[in-house]
C-alpha cells in the first residue's frame, strides 16, 4: 500500500525536478536614435559629472538644499515606500515556490445518533457522547512545472526595478527644480537691485530737470516722459519682491518644509555662475543615462513576464498536500504513536473548460505589454527631444548673452567717455545720467537672458539623465 502510494509522489516530485525554466524576453522596440544636428555653445567646456551635476557651479547654497531635498522630499519618500511595497510583493510570490505549513488544533463535542447508519448503542464501550482532540500540521505545494510561478517572480522583480528607477526620476527632477528656482531666485534679486538703481538715476534725473522747470529753461511737458518711466519701473518693485518670496516658497515645497523655512534666502549672497559647456556623448548613450527609460524597460520585462505566467494557466498544476498530527478521545494519549494520523495528498488541476477565461487574461497581458512598448518608445522619442531642444535653447541664449555682452561693453565704453566729458565740463549731468540709464537698460535685459541661459544649461543636465548614478 505504501508503495503505490509513494510512486504517485515520486513522480510528481519528479516532474517538477525536471521541469526548465527560461525567463520570458522583454519586446524591447529598436528605435533608431539618429545623430544630434545641435552644436555645443561658445563657452568654456567643463568637466561635470552629471549625477552630480551641481557640483560644477562650485555653490555651497544650491549643494545644501539639493542634499537636503534628497533626503527630506515627500516625492522622493513616496516613491521609496513604493519600492518598499514591490518588494513586499515579491517576498510574497517567491513564497509560493516553497511549501505552506500550518499548525492547528481542534475540540470537537460529538452526540451520534442511536437510530443512525451505525448502531452506538449495540456497540460495547461505545459512548454516544464523544469528545475527540485533533492537533497538528498541514502543509501544501504547488510544484511549479510550468514557470507559472517562476515568472511571477521576474514579474515582480522587474517591478522593484521599475520602481527603483522611477525614484531616480523623481530625485533627477528635483535636482532640476531646485536649481531653476535657485538661479531664478539670484537673477531676480540681480534684478531687483539693478531696478533700484534704474530707479535711482531715474530721480536724479528728475530732480534736475525740475530745476530747470522753475528757471523756466523747459516746460513741465518736458519731464512727463521721464517721470512716466519711473512709475513703470517703480511699479515692477513689490512684483519682483513678490517673486522672491514665491521662489522660495517653491524651493520650501522641494524640501519638504512649511513655506517660511526658506526666506533666509533672500539675504544669501548672490552668486552669478559662470556658463560652461561639457561633452554631450552619443545619442544612444541616452538610454543608460535615463532613468525614465530604464523604468519602461524594465516594464516591458514586467509584461513579459507577467504574459508567460498568464499563460501558464492552460496547462495542470500539480500539487502535494499533507497532514501530520493526532487524534485521540484521551487525553491521556496525545502524543502517543498510537494517535498518530497522516495523510498525503498528490493532486493535479486543469482548468479544461473555462469558457475562455484564461486566453481573455492572456489577451490582456498582452495588451499590457504594447502598452508597455508604446510607452518605452515614448520615452525615448521624449528623451531625445529633451535633449535636443534643451541644448538648441542653450546655445541660443548663449549667443544671445554674448551678443548683449558685445553691446554692454560698448554702452560702457560711451558711458565712460562721457563720464570724462562730464567731469571736463563739455556735457551736462543730464547727459550722463542717460548715458548711464541707456547702459543700465542693457544690463537688466541681460539679467533676464541669463536667468533664461542658467535654465537652459539645467534642462539640458536633466535631459540627458543628469542628478542620479547610473553606475
Amino acid at each position: 500500500m505504501k508503495q503505490q502510494f509513494f510512486i504517485p509522489l515520486f513522480a510528481l516530485v519528479f516532474i517538477g525536478g525536471c521541469a526548465h525554466f527560461e525567463s520570458a524576453k522583454p519586446n524591447v522596440p529598436n528605435i533608431k536614435t539618429g545623430a544630434s544636428m545641435a552644436k555645443l555653445p561658445n563657452v568654456p567646456i567643463k568637466d561635470v559629472e552629471l549625477s552630480k551635476w551641481w557640483l560644477a557651479f562650485n555653490d555651497p547654497t544650491l549643494t545644501a538644499l539639493i542634499d537636503e531635498a534628497m533626503a527630506q522630499n515627500y516625492d522622493v519618500a513616496l516613491a521609496t515606500h513604493r519600492i518598499e511595497e514591490a518588494r513586499a510583493q515579491n517576498q510574497f510570490s517567491r513564497a509560493g515556490l516553497g511549501p505552506a505549513v500550518g499548525v492547528g488544533a481542534k475540540v470537537s463535542q460529538n452526540q451520534l445518533s442511536e437510530n443512525g447508519a451505525m448502531p452506538i448503542t449495540k456497540l460495547p464501550g461505545v459512548s454516544r457522547d464523544q469528545t475527540v482532540y485533533q492537533y497538528g500540521f498541514d502543509a501544501s505545494w504547488e510544484i511549479d512545472v510550468f514557470g507559472g510561478l517562476k515568472n511571477q517572480i521576474d514579474a515582480t522583480d522587474a517591478a522593484i526595478k521599475a520602481q527603483i528607477y522611477g525614484r531616480e526620476a523623481t530625485k533627477m527632477s528635483i535636482a532640476a527644480e531646485i536649481g531653476r528656482n535657485y538661479f531664478e531666485l539670484n537673477n531676480t534679486t540681480r534684478q531687483l537691485a539693478a531696478t533700484r538703481e534704474y530707479l535711482d538715476n531715474l530721480d536724479q534725473s528728475i530732480a534736475l530737470l525740475k530745476i530747470r522747470v522753475q528757471k523756466g529753461d523747459i516746460s513741465h511737458k518736458d519731464t512727463d516722459e521721464i517721470i512716466a518711466k519711473r512709475e513703470n519701473y517703480e511699479s515692477q518693485i513689490p512684483a519682483l519682491e513678490a517673486k522672491r518670496r514665491d521662489l522660495c516658497f517653491a524651493i520650501a515645497t522641494l524640501l519638504g518644509k512649511p513655506p517660511e523655512s526658506t526666506l533666509y534666502l533672500l539675504s544669501t549672497p548672490v552668486q552669478n555662475p559662470k556658463l560652461f559647456a561639457f561633452p554631450i556623448g552619443q545619442r544612444a548613450e541616452l538610454l543608460e543615462r535615463r532613468p525614465d527609460i530604464q523604468a519602461a524597460e524594465a516594464k516591458l520585462q514586467m509584461t513579459a513576464s507577467q504574459i508567460a505566467a498568464t499563460k501558464a494557466e492552460y496547462y495542470p498544476k500539480f500539487t502535494i498536500s499533507a497532514h501530520a498530527g493526532w487524534e485521540t478521545m484521551d487525553l491521556n494519549k496525545a502524543f502517543d504513536y498510537s494517535s498518530l494520523a497522516t495523510t498525503i495528498v498528490p493532486g493535479i488541476q486543469w482548468r479544461i473548460f473555462d469558457s475562455g477565461r484564461v486566453t481573455a487574461q492572456v489577451n490582456a497581458a498582452e495588451a499590457r505589454d504594447k502598452q508597455a512598448m508604446d510607452e518605452y518608445s515614448k520615452s525615448v522619442i521624449t528623451a531625445l527631444a529633451d535633449s535636443e531642444r534643451a541644448l538648441n535653447g542653450y546655445k541660443a541664449s548663449t549667443d544671445t548673452i554674448a551678443a548683449k555682452q558685445d553691446a554692454i561693453k560698448a554702452q560702457n565704453d560711451f558711458y565712460q567717455h562721457q563720464l570724462k566729458r562730464f567731469k571736463a565740463g563739455d556735457i551736462s549731468k543730464l547727459e550722463l545720467l542717460d548715458a548711464e540709464r541707456a547702459l543700465k537698460d542693457l544690463q537688466i535685459s541681460n539679467i533676464q537672458v541669463e536667468t533664461q541661459a542658467q535654465s537652459q544649461l539645467v534642462s539640458l543636465f536633466k535631459a540627458l539623465g543628469g542628478g542620479w548614478d547610473n553606475k
